[in-house]
């Protein structure tokens, strides 16, 4: 399936959304800012305009942003029911990172050469906490592999 540009104007809340509060999405705002749109939205055609099924948080960070349209998969032939579910499950099935997760990625960011500035944004911390993630790996021998990355970060705030 290849995603489609479509004007964010007319884009739609599915009347099927559960979810009423939008969040603290400042962290959203930042990593689209920084990344650009990194998946695209999931609509169904409705008439003129674009139903809703998964992007509700983004769609609402991109227009703050003053973006003009998206990426994303327009659907065909889903009914109400559908269009209910899927919208569901894709709200029900998210699963933060953990902590050595998140540690991880910004381990990977960084060997790669992104900026510390830039893999905060993109694990959604502050830049002092990623750049305690980098003074704490200097510390810490690498073959500590079962080492908590929380841990680590604290071995660079005291280090």
């Amino acid at each position: 399936m290849e995603a489609t540009k479509i004007p964010l104007s007319r884009c739609a809340e599915s009347g099927y959304q559960n979810r009423k509060e939008l969040g603290d999405v400042s962290g959203l705002a930042r990593s689209i800012e920084v990344n650009g749109q990194i998946a695209p939205l999931i609509v169904v055609a409705d008439g003129e305009a674009h139903q809703i099924v998964a992007g509700h948080r983004r769609t609402a960070v991109m227009r703050s942003l003053g973006l003009v349209e998206a990426d994303a998969y327009v659907m065909d032939g889903w009914d109400d029911a559908r269009i209910a579910q899927i919208l569901n499950a894709e709200n029900n099935h998210r699963r933060e990172l953990t902590e050595a997760e998140r540690g991880r990625g910004i381990q990977t960011m960084l060997s790669l050469g992104v900026p510390v500035a830039d893999a905060a944004v993109s694990a959604d911390i502050p830049k002092a906490r990623a750049e305690s993630y980098v003074r704490g790996t200097k510390l810490v021998p690498t073959d500590a592999v079962n080492l908590d990355f929380e841990a680590v970060a604290l071995m660079g705030e005291n280090g």
